[in-house]
C-alpha cells in the first residue's frame, strides 16, 4: 500500500491527516520571514539552553531544567505534522509552483544562507529530496507568458476586461521575450546567482544552484521523456507509493496540451481591438464577457474558417535574434541536462522542436493588427478578413 501523503498543487484542495492537521502548513517551512530572524533567534535560545543546562549538569548534578524554547508560532502546527508522519512511517509530498517563483529568490530566502541552515536544521530528522521539472527552455518561457497573459481567463473569473478610453494596448510577445533573456544575464535579486527568468518564474537552473549548493539531493523529471511526468514522479522518484504507480503504468498515457493555445490570444487581441475601434458595441461589452467572445471567435477562426495562427497577418523576429534564443535553449540543456542533451531525444530533438514551434507554428510571431483592421468597419468586415489567409 501507499505511504504517502500529498498537500495537493498549491495546496488547494487544503488535506487534513486523521488528526486533522492542514498539511498545508508546511508551506510555513517557505516563509522567509518566519525561517529567517524568528527561526535564527529560536535557535540561539537552544544553544544557550544547551549550555546552561551542560554547566548545571557539571556542577550540581542533575538539576530541574526550564522547559523548553518556544518554536515559532507559524511552525508549531508544522511540526506536529512532522511529528505524525514520522511515528507513522509516511512520506511526505509537497508541490508548489510558488517555489518557482522568482521573488521566493531574493536574500532572505532562495539565496540566504540563513535561510536554508535554519530549515535543515528544522528538517534534521527527515531525508529531504528536492524536486525540479526540466522544460525546454524556450518551451517553457512561451509557456510561461501564455500563464501569464492568460492568468485572468480563468474559471470562476468574470472576464478579461474590456478596454479603457485611451488605453494603450502592445501584443508583441518577442519584445517580451527579449527582455526575459536581457533579464536573465545578469544576477538576480541582489544575490550572486545568475538565473534564467520568464514572467516572475526561474527556471531548473535557479532551482539547482539554490538548493544544490545549500546540501539537498535535485530530482530532475523531464518533460520531454516518453516516460509521463507523472509516472517519473510517483515511479521514479517517491519510494512509498506502489499503488500509485501500478495505476499510473496500467493507465492510457494522457496527452499533453496546454489549456490555451496561440491562437487563443491571438483572438484575444482581435478582439480587444474590435471593441477599441468601436466595432464592438458598448452594449456588448456590458452584457458579454471578453472572454466568452473571445472563445466564440476562436472556435470560430478554427472549426468554421478552418484557419489556423499561421494564417493571420503576422509580424516575425530577426532570424539573428531567433538564433539566440535557440542557442541559449541548447545552451541551458546542454550544461544541466547533459546526459538528456548527447542521447537521439536531446539536441537533435531540440532543434527539431524549435523549427516546428518558429517556423511552422510561428509561435513567437504577433499579429499585425494595422494590417488585419484595415478596410473594416464592421464585424462582418471582420469576419470576412479572418476567412483571408494573410500572410
Amino acid at each position: 500500500s501507499d505511504h504517502y501523503w500529498d498537500s495537493g498543487i498549491e495546496c488547494l484542495k487544503e488535506p487534513f491527516t486523521d488528526q486533522r492537521l492542514r498539511l498545508c502548513s508546511i508551506e510555513s517551512l517557505f516563509n522567509g520571514r518566519v525561517l529567517h530572524t524568528p527561526y535564527s533567534k529560536y535557535r540561539n535560545q537552544l544553544a544557550q539552553q544547551a549550555l546552561m543546562n551542560s554547566t548545571d549538569q557539571a556542577v550540581f548534578g542533575s538539576p530541574w531544567q526550564p522547559p523548553p524554547p518556544e518554536l515559532p508560532a507559524p511552525l508549531v502546527e508544522t511540526q506536529r505534522v512532522l511529528d505524525a508522519a514520522k511515528e507513522q512511517n509516511i512520506s511526505l509530498v509537497y508541490s508548489s509552483e510558488f517555489q518557482g517563483i522568482s521573488t521566493w529568490y531574493d536574500k532572505t530566502r532562495f539565496q540566504s544562507p540563513t535561510y536554508f541552515s535554519n530549515l535543515s536544521h528544522f528538517l534534521k530528522d527527515w531525508d529531504v529530496s528536492v524536486v525540479v521539472t526540466y522544460r525546454r527552455a524556450f518551451d517553457w518561457m512561451l509557456s510561461s507568458w501564455k500563464q501569464n497573459v492568460g492568468r485572468q481567463a480563468k474559471v470562476g473569473q468574470p472576464s478579461i476586461p474590456w478596454p479603457m478610453k485611451g488605453e494603450v494596448f502592445d501584443t508583441n510577445l518577442w519584445k517580451v521575450i527579449r527582455q526575459r533573456m536581457e533579464s536573465s544575464s545578469k544576477p538576480f535579486g541582489d544575490g550572486p546567482m545568475i538565473m534564467t527568468l520568464s514572467g516572475g518564474f526561474v527556471f531548473i537552473d535557479g532551482m539547482i544552484q539554490s538548493w544544490r549548493e545549500s546540501g539537498y539531493p535535485i530530482h530532475i523529471m523531464n518533460f520531454h521523456s516518453k516516460r509521463h511526468i507523472s509516472e517519473q514522479l510517483l515511479c521514479d522518484t517517491i519510494p512509498d507509493t506502489p499503488k500509485s504507480c501500478e495505476y499510473l503504468e496500467q493507465r492510457e498515457a494522457p496527452t499533453k496540451a496546454n489549456s490555451r493555445s496561440r491562437i487563443w490570444f491571438a483572438i484575444s487581441d482581435v478582439i480587444f481591438t474590435a471593441a477599441q475601434r468601436g466595432l464592438i458595441s458598448q452594449a456588448t461589452q456590458a452584457n458579454r464577457t471578453r472572454m466568452a467572445m473571445t472563445d466564440e471567435l476562436a472556435e470560430h477562426h478554427k472549426r468554421v474558417l478552418n484557419k489556423t495562427f499561421a494564417d493571420l497577418p503576422l509580424d516575425c523576429p530577426p532570424e539573428d535574434e531567433l538564433q539566440e534564443l535557440l542557442n541559449m535553449s541548447l545552451t541551458l540543456e546542454e550544461k544541466w541536462m547533459p546526459e538528456w542533451y548527447a542521447s537521439p531525444d536531446g539536441e537533435a530533438a531540440h532543434r527539431e522542436a524549435f523549427h516546428r514551434t518558429v517556423y511552422e507554428k510561428r509561435e513567437f510571431c504577433h499579429v499585425n493588427l494595422d494590417r488585419l483592421f484595415k478596410g473594416v468597419s464592421t464585424w462582418d468586415d471582420l469576419l470576412g478578413r479572418l476567412n483571408r489567409t494573410m500572410t
